[in-house]
């Protein structure tokens, strides 16, 4: 009997009232995050837009930029924490978005959850000069889960207990299963001892939940 897996699972410019979409421009971050202040004091303030505490991965995240006086800001930049490139643009954006992205079988463990450090930037620049800040804040990030089963003996005879055990990643505390082994659904952690009636080959498969997905 073979086991499967299953797999169930920017910027934007403020006009009027309204919100249009633009493109992010990419770019390097300052070689150094130093604060200085040559063109006189500007201010970054920025963090979390009105949403969900912990956010899912894959999803898009929208930081607000409160950075001040946004009149004078001559280029924004953003570092996300998790290693991809460093964001800039021109000016003072009052919205950034970012989604956090990894391959399917990425396991956290626990929780699932990971903390990333944002560090948000502007820079005023007057002739050969300029004036810098920046401010951190932390993202909170749930991971999908990671669907792996395993079964003993994977060859079996007729009324003979087999055991599907699960091996998965689930990236949380409280994860549902759903196991469908010949027709039939299960929602505990693993099946043990079950007996196959007649002589044939099946396919078993194993779902795992979390809050953010169902792989």
């Amino acid at each position: 009997m073979t086991p499967l897996k299953k797999l169930v699972a920017e910027c934007m410019l403020l006009v009027a009232i309204f919100f249009a979409v633009a493109t992010l421009a990419m770019g390097q971050c300052p070689p150094l995050w130093e604060i200085s202040n040559d063109c006189g004091d500007i201010q970054a303030n920025g963090g979390l837009a009105p949403g969900p505490i912990i956010f899912c991965e894959g999803i898009d995240i929208f930081v607000e930029n409160n950075s001040t006086p946004a009149n004078q800001i001559t280029k924004t930049y953003i570092d996300w924490g998790d290693g991809t490139i460093c964001q800039s643009f021109p000016n003072c954006p009052p919205i950034l978005s970012h989604a956090y992205d990894f391959p399917n079988d990425t396991c956290i463990g626990g929780t699932g959850l990971l903390t990333f450090i944002v560090r948000l930037g502007v820079e005023k620049t007057c002739g050969n000069s300029s004036s810098f800040h920046y401010n951190t804040f932390p993202i909170a990030v749930r991971f999908k889960p990671v669907a792996e089963l395993a079964v003993s003996p994977q060859t079996a005879c007729v009324n003979t207990p087999v055991d599907f055990l699960n091996n998965s990643c689930p990236n949380a505390n409280n994860p549902g299963w759903l196991w469908t082994i010949n027709g039939q659904t299960y929602t505990t952690e693993e099946v043990l001892d079950y007996q196959f009636a007649n002589a044939g080959t099946y396919n078993v498969s194993l779902a795992v939940t979390n809050s953010c997905d169902t792989l």
